[in-house]
């Protein structure tokens, strides 16, 4: 109702509502509940169901999957293949695409950039300039802003606060079991290190090098690893000027 249009091949049902001046066109699914209004447009064959939303300027097309209790809004656009789902929000200027996830509570937003093969869930947030990309997985309480980029295999998690290129060191692979290790900056200031199941601070990582490895050759390689992200990642704590917003 309103100003909305369907067309194409596009088809709309299962209670589900277009209105105001939205487009679903092409041969765009919406259904089970989803909305979509304001000025957003879904087309080409992306599907946009269960209980979604979908307003404002937003774009989802291409074979993107937008579902459950998912909003989409502001300019932001969802395409490619990439899925939104859970309770997850995109929003601001921010865009999905490729094969890329976003799930769970996670939230895309200010001009951030999450593509490739990139996953960001659980309460993750990643926003400003921030970009995920690659196979990066941001997740747990992960806070990634400002002019960050995290990429490769990195896991940026738990109580992360990365806003620069220089707050994430990635390493592998590494140990005995043939690890990527990722160096990140906390919340606390400090280095985190996530590496296969190990989740902890720096200092703990050396203590459990030296547990499971001794003097090795995997231990020496750990300990240059924890070196390298010493003098790499930048503990000055100087958020640039557009880091926050």
């Amino acid at each position: 109702y309103g100003n909305a249009k369907v067309y194409d091949n596009a088809k709309v049902w299962d209670d589900a509502k277009v209105y105001d001046n939205a487009e679903v066109c092409g041969n765009a699914k919406v259904w089970y509940d989803a909305k979509v209004y304001g000025n957003a447009k879904v087309y080409s064959n992306a599907e946009v169901y269960s209980n979604a939303k979908v307003y404002d300027n937003a774009k989802v097309w291409e074979d993107a999957i937008v579902c459950s209790n998912v909003k989409v809004y502001g300019n932001a656009i969802v395409c490619g293949n990439a899925k939104v789902y859970g309770n997850a929000k995109v929003y601001d200027n921010a865009k999905v695409w490729d094969d890329a996830k976003v799930y769970d509570n996670a939230e895309v937003c200010g001009n951030a950039k999450v593509w490739e093969y990139a996953k960001v869930y659980v309460n993750a947030k990643v926003y400003s300039n921030a970009e995920v990309y690659s196979n990066a997985k941001v997740y747990g309480n992960a806070k990634v802003y400002g002019n960050a980029e995290v990429c490769g295999k990195a896991e940026v998690c738990g109580k992360a606060e990365v806003f620069s290129t220089r707050h994430v060191l990635v390493i592998g692979t590494i140990g005995s079991q043939d690890d990527f290790a990722t160096f990140y900056r906390d919340k606390d200031n400090e280095i985190t290190v996530k590496c296969g199941y190990f989740l902890d601070k720096i200092d703990k990582f050396l203590e459990k090098v030296t547990e499971t490895h001794g003097d090795s050759n995997y231990a020496l390689v750990c300990r240059a690893a924890v070196e390298a992200a010493r003098l790499q990642i930048d503990l000055s704590n100087e958020v640039t000027k557009d880091a926050d917003e």
